[in-house]
């Protein structure tokens, strides 16, 4: 549903940010102690209208009302096998590359399109990442960051500005995120041992392209 007043545009971007901002943590690296206390205290949305991604919420909000003491171990071993290569013929590989080159390579063409990007749009990674910059945690990052600066520029009425920075999020979601991260995420719910990620996984692919059709549905495409 597209917002009607100022506040409610306003209040959706940061949303918007919130929702990129999240994803990206579950996927650039594994969950902490503190990331799991503050996941177990979140409150998920209700969204009768996508039962899809509804539903996925409900079973990431089950999984986390289940307090186990090995579940930060659990998990680790879940991420590891998924994210990190700790078994190259079970993961799901979170680059761009190796799901969209013609030789399931990492740093290829698409990692390179994507660095390009970035710095056509003026991002700059944190000087610690050591992950590439296809990484879907990354990636993620770079809507958050422009999810952000929109709302900057729709707060300071820089009409301009807002525009420019939708366009980048479009752009974004056409041309990388939505030609593999789908792709991704079914591959995570072939291998998962975990409802959380299973979860997560689901989340990811229902709200990109949610999000990317609010974005068209709003007048922006």
């Amino acid at each position: 549903m597209s917002p009607t007043t100022q506040n409610e545009l306003a209040e959706l971007i940061e949303n918007r940010a919130g929702v990129y901002q999240l994803l990206a943590r579950l996927w650039i690296k594994e969950v902490d102690e503190a990331l799991l206390l503050g996941l177990r205290s979140a409150s998920f949305p209700s969204l009768p209208e996508a039962p899809i991604l509804d539903g996925a919420y409900r079973s990431l909000e089950d999984y986390l009302h289940e307090t186990k003491p090995e579940t930060l171990t659990e998990l680790a071993v879940d991420y590891a096998v998924l994210c990190r290569g700790v078994d190259p013929k079970k993961g799901a590989d979170p680059y761009e590359s190796v799901h969209r080159s013609s030789l399931g390579l990492m740093m290829q063409d698409e990692w390179e399109e994507v660095l390009r990007f970035y710095r056509e749009v003026g991002l700059e990674l944190n000087s610690s990442a050591i992950e590439p910059e296809d990484h879907l945690g990354i990636e993620l990052e770079c809507m958050a960051r422009l999810c952000q600066r929109s709302l900057e520029a729709f707060e300071n009425d820089d009409e301009k500005a807002y525009v420019d920075s939708i366009s980048m999020q479009l752009h974004m979601l056409e041309a990388h995120l939505l030609q593999w991260a789908p792709r991704f995420s079914d591959e995570v719910l072939k291998i998962a041992k975990t409802d959380f990620y299973r979860s997560v996984a689901t989340i990811t692919q229902e709200y990109l392209q949610m999000d990317y059709d609010l974005l068209v549905s709003m007048g922006h495409r």
